[in-house]
């Protein structure tokens, strides 16, 4: 998303500004200058790097600070918050998306299906949450691969995000727990590091099917989604993989998915 919204800002011919937490601590010199944080300099963005361990909440308050010394010079800042504290935009996208796969399913008159995608700001998976909820006649569950957070903590994020959504939309749905399907097995240690379950993930899809994966994003969750492929209550139910995108990231690891 920080890349695309980079793009759009040199489209409109508006300023931006970056602020990236430095969660992995990746000092090599490749992942510094590659993959998003390239394209985020040549789109024109101003990138600031906040300190690891730094939390949502605080990157709000540094780019507010921000937002204000650019109002004194006459701007008009728009903030996308990165803490769940906020009302959670990123989840429309989304919840479109559900209403469209279930047309498609519908279609194919299949009434059943499980849906896997990476579970990382949060809102991509309540996005769908929602969206699945608005339907009486098919049934449609939204695993979340967790890469950026354990489970217990993006689970409590999530329940937040999906809260304040209803809130936002005025929407007649209440969300249980139940609802919040995620999996922290390939979360590999941390965001931004991948193991080698992750790695087989993205060879496989580049190799078998000629679809490329990240390693921060949809290599996990496609290595989650292979697991559940296996798992013999889930044989005879399509299971749907749901590609975010993540493409520039590989160009940030050349030497460790193909040493």
């Amino acid at each position: 998303m920080v890349r695309c919204t980079a793009a759009a800002t040199a489209k409109l011919g508006v300023g931006c500004h970056i602020f990236l937490d430095d969660e992995n601590s990746i000092a090599d010199n490749e992942y510094q200058n590659s993959g998003n944080i390239l394209l985020s300099n040549i789109f024109g963005a101003s990138i600031h790097n906040c300190p690891q361990g730094i939390s949502d909440q605080e990157i709000d308050f540094v780019m507010k600070e921000k937002a204000l010394e650019l109002k004194k010079q006459g701007q008009n800042p728009y903030l996308i918050h990165s803490s769940c504290n906020h009302p959670p935009y990123g989840v429309l996208g989304y919840l479109e998306a559900a209403q469209e796969i279930k047309l498609q399913l519908k279609s194919m008159d299949i009434l059943k299906s499980t849906i896997v995608v990476a579970s990382g700001s949060g809102t991509t998976q309540a996005g769908l949450i929602l969206g699945v909820k608005t339907s009486d006649d098919i049934e449609i569950d939204i695993h979340g691969i967790c890469v950026r957070r354990e489970k217990n903590l993006q689970e409590q994020r999530l329940t937040h995000i999906l809260q304040k959504a209803v809130t936002m939309l005025d929407s007649p749905e209440t969300v249980k727990t139940e609802d919040i399907s995620l999996c922290d097995d390939y979360l590999d240690s941390s965001y931004g590091v991948f193991g080698q379950k992750t790695k087989e993930a993205i060879l496989l899809g580049a190799r078998e099917e000629g679809i490329l994966l990240d390693p921060v994003y949809t290599g996990k969750a496609f290595a989650g989604f292979l697991n559940l492929a296996k798992q013999s209550h889930l044989k005879q139910e399509p299971l749907i993989f749901l590609h975010t995108g993540g493409l520039p990231i590989l160009f940030a690891y050349p030497n460790k998915l193909c040493p």
